[in-house]
């Protein structure tokens, strides 16, 4: 049995264990219509000017006014345990191949109590908190969140532990290799383990995940994200990525990544942020690393402004942020560069449709 096969068995296994928790209903007594809703619709979009300095010098080529988001989410029930969600995204921070490469998740899933099943187009469950940023709050982040495809076709499975005094899941997930366009072979696999708790002041989002990079030599990516609830509107994160190969060719703290941010929020209307990332790779360039190229060291600094005209609604930003970056890139392909200023105005716009037919219906009634 090859790995395909085996990705499909397991699939089918989950679907009829999901099946089998499922309340039998009579086929001619079922009406899915009166369990299909939808739940969620939702518009947003990014507009901004964004101005590139290299060396002092202002990069015309990278530098002007324009949309750089467009995103259009979709959800709601099936049946009362099954569910569906759907979120395209048109972004000028990465280049399309395809229709379903501007999928961001097209997703099935079952729930039933703490137990959720989910198959399709997902978030690879890579731990920290830098790389769960909503694709709206990504301006400046790290090298190796920059260079993560992390939207892949797979399986997974979780169980929340709602008896626990604060909370806690664990996902367990099968996808498609991030580094797939990579490689010549497309059949490659990862494998992911992730922890999600939050007590008291502190949050995190922790994994351990395989990632196939040529087929059947894979990388161990170990990811650590702490948020700490300094007071009420205040809060650090720090994570930590440590990217190894495995076996013989395990190496300890010579590839990783270090994130910081600290955001408070203020007034009910503002937000102010500053955030710190360092990616390293002192691995031989023989070792590849697609998601860091070896020889990087580089530093990045930033922060930013973003005002909210509406007193405690996020839908409608206004933002001002600028980021530096000193170092050494590995690659004439690396995001980040030394000596390198990026200025970012712009302003966010976000349309929650359903609340909008929501809040009519309540109001006619």
């Amino acid at each position: 049995m090859n790995r395909i096969q085996s990705i499909i068995a397991i699939s089918l296994a989950l679907l009829s264990i999901a099946g089998l928790n499922c309340h039998a209903q009579e086929a001619e007594n079922y009406d899915w219509r009166k369990d299909f809703s939808l739940e969620l619709l939702k518009v947003e979009t990014v507009a901004d000017y964004k101005g590139i300095l290299k060396e002092n010098n202002y990069d015309k080529k990278l530098s002007g006014i324009g949309g750089s988001l467009l995103e259009v989410s979709v959800g709601g029930n099936i049946t009362g345990r099954f569910h569906y969600y759907l979120r395209w995204r048109a972004s000028s921070l990465f280049k399309e191949h395809s229709f379903f490469d501007s999928i961001d998740r097209a997703e099935f899933s079952f729930r039933n109590k703490g137990v959720e099943l989910c198959f399709g187009k997902q978030t690879v469950a890579l731990g920290g908190w830098e790389y769960d940023l909503y694709p709206t709050e990504i301006f400046f982040v790290s090298e190796s969140t920059f260079r993560f495809p992390c939207y892949q076709w797979g399986l997974s499975a979780s169980y929340n532990f709602n008896e626990t005094r604060g909370q806690d899941m664990l996902i367990l997930q099968a996808c498609t290799s991030p580094f797939k366009n990579f490689v010549s072979e497309r059949e490659t696999y990862a494998f992911s383990l992730q922890w999600r708790g939050s007590h008291g002041f502190y949050e995190g989002i922790n994994s351990v995940n395989f990632v196939e990079q040529d087929p059947g030599q894979f990388v161990n990516f170990v990811a650590i994200g702490n948020r700490f609830h300094i007071v009420k509107q205040l809060e650090f994160d720090l994570d930590f990525l440590h990217r190894s190969g495995i076996g013989a060719e395990a190496s300890f703290f010579k590839d990783f990544s270090v994130m910081s941010c600290l955001k408070w929020d203020f007034a009910g209307h503002c937000r102010l942020y500053c955030r710190t990332t360092y990616d390293h790779n002192s691995l031989p360039k023989e070792i590849q690393d697609w998601n860091v190229s070896s020889g990087t060291s580089m530093w990045q600094i930033g922060g930013g402004l973003e005002y909210f005209p509406v007193k405690d609604n996020k839908d409608i930003r206004l933002h001002a942020l600028c980021s530096y970056c000193k170092g050494i890139a590995g690659n004439e392909d690396n995001v980040l560069k030394d000596k390198t200023l990026t200025i970012n105005i712009g302003a966010t716009w976000r349309v929650d449709f359903m609340k909008i037919i929501n809040k009519r219906r309540t109001q006619e009634q």
